[in-house]
């Protein structure tokens, strides 16, 4: 004998006598380890924004560079500059910064090796 075609919202795959699955909510659930999310200090949260954190060896490595091209830009200033206390400050201008985006990205990198080691 050959069964009729279902009708138009028949699925034919499940039994007519049986309701639908309702979804009833209230399932806990509970993250590993390895899965929970890292946390952050107060100091972290504050310098370091989300995006960012995601991230933190690319932009290190970003700071890194702009380190880099201060330290180039304090360095020919002082080179090429002349030896008076104008051009001492112009590098100081670039040179501060770089230092600064230097430390700054040792911290960065600090944080990334220390969030990706197991716990």
């Amino acid at each position: 004998m050959v069964e009729p075609a279902p009708r138009p919202g028949e699925h034919g795959c499940r039994s007519p006598g049986w309701p639908a699955p309702q979804l009833t909510g209230g399932t806990e659930m509970h993250t590993t380890q390895d899965s929970a999310p890292v946390k952050r200090t107060a100091l972290e949260r504050v310098l370091i924004r989300s995006w960012e954190y995601r991230h933190l060896r690319a932009w290190a490595g970003v700071r890194i560079g702009g380190g880099i091209a201060m330290t180039t830009c304090g360095v020919l200033t002082l080179a090429f500059g002349g030896s008076d206390a104008k051009t001492c400050g112009w590098a100081a201008l670039f040179l501060v910064p770089a230092a600064l985006n230097f430390a700054y990205a040792s911290w960065q990198l600090a944080i990334a090796r220390s969030a990706s080691r197991p716990a």
